[in-house]
Formats: C-alpha cells, sequence, structure tokens
C-alpha cells in the first residue's frame, strides 16, 4: 500500500490508560492573525488578543507529539489548575513519557486537527492548553481551548476559546488537558531532529 494512502487511513488518535494521543500536523510558519482568518467565525473574541501578541511565536516545519490527559483522571471531585500541571510533570499518568507545557500554536495546531464530533467522541467537552497564561480581550489571565460547543453555524468545526487561568481555578472530569511529550523539526534532506524545550 503506498505510503501516503496509509497515513490516511492512521488513526487522528489512540487512547491508553485514559490518556489520549495524538501527533499534530506539521507547523507552517501561519502567524496569529493568519489563525484568526483560518478559523474565522469558529474564533472567539477573547482569543483574538493573545493570537496577536508578541509573545505569540509560529514555527515552520515542527511536529507536535502531544498526550491529552482525561480529567477523569483526577476523580469524581474539582481539581485544580496547579495540581494538573504537578501531576503531568511528575509523569503520573504517561509511564514515563516527559510532558512539557504546551504553547499557544499548540493550541492552534489542536483545534485545527480535531472537529467538534471528533471531541464529543473522545467523551470531552474541551481540550485545554494550560500554556503561561495570557491576556485575553478583557484583560484577563487565560488558556486557550478547542471547545466543542457551538460557535456558529459550521457545526463540523471546535471553536477556538479560552478559559481562566488562576492556578487554583477548577475543572471538571469532562475536560481534557493537553501537553506536549516531544517536538520533531522535519529536514530538508528528509530526517528528523529531536528539539529541546
Amino acid at each position: 500500500m503506498p505510503e501516503d494512502i496509509e497515513k490516511c487511513l492512521e488513526p487522528k488518535w489512540v487512547e491508553k490508560d485514559d490518556v489520549i494521543y495524538a501527533t499534530l500536523s506539521p507547523t507552517t510558519g501561519r502567524t496569529g492573525e493568519e489563525w484568526i482568518t483560518h478559523f474565522g467565525d469558529e474564533v472567539s473574541n477573547r482569543v483574538k488578543r493573545p493570537l496577536r501578541s508578541e509573545k505569540f511565536k509560529p514555527t515552520m516545519g515542527v511536529v507536535y507529539r502531544t498526550a491529552i490527559l482525561r480529567g477523569l483522571l483526577w476523580g469524581d471531585s474539582f481539581w485544580i489548575t496547579e495540581q494538573i500541571q504537578e501531576d503531568a510533570h511528575a509523569e503520573k499518568f504517561t509511564r514515563g513519557q516527559k510532558l512539557f507545557d504546551p504553547s499557544v500554536e499548540v493550541a492552534c495546531l489542536t483545534c485545527a486537527k480535531f472537529l467538534r464530533s471528533e471531541i464529543v467522541a473522545m467523551n470531552l467537552d474541551q481540550v485545554v492548553a494550560i500554556h503561561d497564561p495570557m491576556e485575553d480581550l478583557y484583560g484577563t489571565p487565560g488558556v486557550l481551548r478547542s471547545n466543542s460547543c457551538l460557535f456558529s453555524r459550521r457545526i463540523a468545526f471546535a471553536g477556538l476559546d479560552m478559559a481562566g487561568a488562576e492556578p487554583e481555578g477548577r475543572w471538571r472530569r469532562e475536560n481534557g488537558f493537553i501537553f506536549v511529550i516531544s517536538q520533531v523539526r522535519s529536514c530538508n534532506f528528509g530526517g528528523t531532529v529531536l528539539l529541546n524545550h
């Protein structure tokens, strides 16, 4: 079977022990402003300020391997942002695979990869990228999320939105939290280079 056909048949994600693993599409150098245009009606006004910020650093030819930690890993009670990051960094759920905080670019790539129906199929209502907080339209610190809630009539696509990012902020079991396992840069000669975080 040709390699390109095999690639198309690969699943978008795999799940093991309530952790969803996915490889995002290679980055293309798309700027924050270009992401806003790309998502159109599916990007909330709150997100536009972070995407236009100088802190948004687009990359070119980088492939992110990611892990989405299901909220249910923390049980039935509410839990806080700080605890999620602590457990992720301690490799508590990924059996020795080191996890790193995602960038805003990873949040955009995640929203572009998964349809609204696919996030629902994961039994999640949103996938949250717990990156360094950035101020939204109203000056409130927040993080980006792919939201399965409806923004417009283009119901196939997940919406890119923001959520509060306080260290003591509380989340629910229907939330998923995306972290980066590794970054790989494609080279012109067909090889790859593992990037340091």
